[in-house]
């Protein structure tokens, strides 16, 4: 078999270099700032998400080999659609690279609610940048060595504040309830293609990534109804402020 041929090329490619890059950073990260080791004992030990499974992205330093190493692991330069630069691997799922003019790392993870990680994690909301229910929250905290960052993203892939004023939350609830409420009664067939022409209607409403990612944010409400086993987990994940943060692959599960 040619192994040079596209067709044979792996859909999920390992990548144990930079794998092991970002494993090897978040360590050095806990080992510098106990606040944050402490954080991520609890998460595993009281819901079972390491702490790795959450990191959004990190910001770095400049220091002049730094570009060198992130080639040498395979992250390409690419732009967000707001034309910030920022680093990442092609064919991983593995956390994003800022450069930026600061003296420490900051670790940015990704939590469902802002303020209720803050509530639960007995934290402050100061300084927070971006609108609550925005497409892009985020509030800094200081720690030994470096920063830590607690974000939420709602279909938005960039790092600039996000904006939600009054007609946007007006929006986002009539979004929500035909969501909530599309019918679900009939055939496969049928039932797609409902859905279909709801979401193009919808799409007047808001753009189409925030559209996607409320879209999934419905469905995981609706079979978390019937499964005995995500209710629980889901429980324990908010009782740690994080909700449904690691969503990446779990919608449908139990689908």
């Amino acid at each position: 078999m040619n192994t040079t041929n596209s067709a044979c090329q792996e859909a999920w490619p390992r990548c144990p270099k930079a794998a092991e890059y970002f494993l090897a950073l978040a360590r050095t990260f806990a080992a510098h700032n106990p606040a944050v080791a402490l954080m991520a004992d609890r998460f595993v030990s009281d819901a079972g998400v390491p702490l790795d499974n959450l990191i959004d992205h990190w910001a770095v330093p400049r220091t002049s080999p730094i570009e060198d190493d992130f080639q040498a692991i395979g992250l390409q330069m690419t732009e967000t659609v707001d034309g910030d630069v920022v680093w990442e691997h092609p064919s991983a799922r593995l956390p994003r690279v800022r450069i930026e003019d600061i003296e420490a790392m900051r670790l940015a993870i990704a939590v469902e609610d802002i303020r209720r990680f803050a509530d639960c994690n007995g934290l402050p909301i100061q300084g927070q940048h971006g609108d609550p229910d925005s497409g892009y929250e985020e509030v800094r905290y200081p720690q030994a060595s470096g920063a830590l960052a607690v974000i939420a993203r709602r279909g938005y892939r960039g790092f600039r504040p996000g904006i939600c004023n009054a007609a946007d939350e007006r929006a986002l609830k009539r979004v929500r309830e035909a969501l909530t409420m599309r019918p679900r009664e009939a055939d496969g067939v049928q039932c797609a293609w409902q859905t279909s022409a709801l979401l193009q209607s919808l799409a007047e409403e808001v753009d189409i990534d925030r559209l996607t990612d409320e879209f999934f944010a419905s469905e995981r409400e609706y079979y978390m109804r019937s499964n005995r086993a995500a209710h629980l987990q889901y429980e324990r994940q908010q009782e740690l402020g994080i909700g449904w943060a690691n969503h990446d692959h779990h919608t449908y599960r139990s689908s």
